[in-house]
């Protein structure tokens, strides 16, 4: 009887371990995205929660409530600390701990990088969660922010929903890499100076679109980064997604887009947006260089796929 209840107070003192660490550790990561990262401007782009499911996925599910508790805890208080309003903040929580937990349960748990990337229907899995996760989650929002601070449904969804769903496709996919051999082997001393030379490619391109005030130079950055993809693969394509959007000119660039507000130009930003997903959509999630880092290996082996493929007899019309 002693040892279930000495038992069961060690779970009860781990988990209340794992909610401070999570709760300390978001406080001061939401402290410095506000302050730092994103300061007197919007981003278009809400980096952790990406880094919100890549960690529910690495682990058990029976962790999950604890470490949602932990972070939820400590970004509500980061962002009270600036002054926002605590039960509308209460609200914001509850949707953002929804969506994570949409996104996490559509997707299967993370044990390597290349078995969860070879997962069945990982990709159609992951757009899904993409779509429901932020899409619910917007929804609420969307209504909360209507009711308590008098803001146009469409304008709130959009400000919610587009900006989640940019984070977990930029900032998930490199949780999920950094501790891979894929990830390593980008950085050993033979292959260091290609990854270095293409990740400072991908950001000076991100430093030159950017940095133009339309919309005319935008489309070059789909086949920069299907560049980056096709000789990085999976891992080095998530470090160039995210140093895109870590351009200095990036947040002159959002303020140029909302500099006008109101729901007639909700569609020209919407279009922007979506130029932007389709920009991003082309390196996280591209099956074939994906799954393996070895681009040459993965030619040899399609080759030796269709060599072994019955040939179809010849018509004798």
């Amino acid at each position: 009887m002693h040892a279930a209840e000495w038992h069961s107070n060690r779970q009860w003192v781990r988990r209340a371990k794992t909610v401070l660490a999570f709760a300390v550790i978001y406080f001061c990561a939401d402290l410095a995205i506000n302050r730092f990262a994103f300061r007197d401007v919007w981003t278009i782009i809400w980096p952790l929660n990406g880094i919100n499911v890549a960690l529910l996925l690495m682990r058990p599910r029976s962790q999950w409530l604890w470490v949602l508790l932990g972070i939820e805890i400590g970004t509500g208080v980061g962002e009270c600390v600036d002054d926002f309003s605590p039960w509308l903040e209460v609200g914001k929580r509850l949707c953002s701990a929804a969506e994570v937990l949409i996104i996490a349960l559509l997707l299967p748990p993370f044990t390597s990088l290349d078995g969860w990337l070879r997962t069945p229907r990982v990709f159609v899995r992951f757009f899904a969660g993409l779509i429901l996760g932020p899409g619910i989650s917007g929804i609420i929002y969307a209504v909360l922010y209507h009711y308590l601070r008098d803001q146009p449904l469409l304008l709130a969804f959009n400000n919610w929903a587009t900006a989640d769903a940019l984070g977990v496709l930029a900032t998930m996919p490199l949780a999920l890499s950094l501790s891979s051999p894929q990830m390593r082997s980008l950085f050993q001393r033979e292959a260091l100076p290609k990854t270095l030379g293409l990740l400072t490619l991908s950001l000076a391109g991100a430093e030159l679109i950017f940095s133009v005030s339309s919309y005319s130079l935008l489309f070059l950055l789909y086949p920069l980064l299907l560049l980056v993809d096709s000789m990085l693969a999976f891992a080095g394509s998530s470090i160039a997604v995210v140093a895109c959007c870590s351009s200095r000119h990036t947040p002159s660039a959002i303020r140029s887009v909302r500099s006008v507000d109101g729901p007639r130009n909700l569609p020209c930003r919407a279009i922007w947006r979506c130029k932007f997903i389709s920009a991003f959509t082309c390196s996280p999630s591209s099956p074939p260089r994906s799954c393996s880092w070895n681009a040459g290996a993965w030619r040899k082996s399609s080759k030796t796929r269709m060599r072994a493929w019955p040939s179809s007899p010849r018509s004798t019309d």
